[in-house]
């Protein structure tokens, strides 16, 4: 009879290579896997059925076309989500981690955005419209053709923020803070801004 002997370090190295094969088969069937995120799944059940998810961890996640209107993702981690064309209309996002998220097309009119962090985010072509982002940390976020009219943006930082082409008309960025933004080709018609020729030098 022959006797096969496994030792500790060959039983290791096969369980870690069956570990490894099970986790790309649930990023197969799963929205989104990212080695950067780590998103629950059972959060990203929860926001799917019942719209609500304060606090909870959806980073990397694709939810690219969701429909989230009226959604409570407050304190929500959103870091590296994907939600380009996502319906956020009405949301409540306030204090969310939205760095890095791609929110290219969203809607995010009459969203609450207050003290959210959307630093790196890309919101091109976005809608903000009567949006809450009072507080928000915006800097290196890509808003161009995004429009902007009536948001608020008091106290925002929008440092190296792109602005280009947005429309920002009848919006508030009283005390934001604009160094290296970028305004070109933005409608600014009644904006709120002291020293509004300052920053367009």
């Amino acid at each position: 009879m022959r006797v096969v002997v496994f030792s500790v370090d060959i039983m290791n190295h096969f369980l870690s290579k069956v570990l490894t094969l099970v986790f790309f088969a649930i990023c197969s069937v799963s929205l989104s896997c990212s080695p950067s995120y780590a998103f629950r799944l059972m959060d990203l059940n929860q926001i799917r059925l019942t719209k609500s998810c304060s606090n909870c961890d959806l980073s990397g996640a694709n939810l690219s076309g969701a429909n989230l209107q009226g959604a409570n993702l407050s304190g929500a981690n959103l870091r590296g989500t994907n939600l380009q064309g996502a319906k956020l209309n009405n949301s409540f996002l306030s204090g969310a981690d939205l760095r890095g998220a791609n929110l290219s097309d969203a809607n995010l009119s009459d969203a609450n955005l207050s003290d959210v962090n959307l630093s790196d985010a890309n919101l091109s072509e976005a809608n903000l419209m009567n949006a809450n982002l009072i507080n928000g940390i915006l800097s290196k976020a890509i808003l161009n053709k995004a429009n902007l009219s009536k948001a608020n943006f008091s106290n925002a930082l929008l440092s190296g923020a792109n602005l280009a082409d947005s429309n920002l008309s009848d919006a508030n960025l009283i005390n934001a803070i604009l160094i290296d933004a970028n305004l070109s080709g933005a409608n600014l018609k009644g904006i709120k801004y002291p020293d509004l020729e300052g920053v367009l030098k």
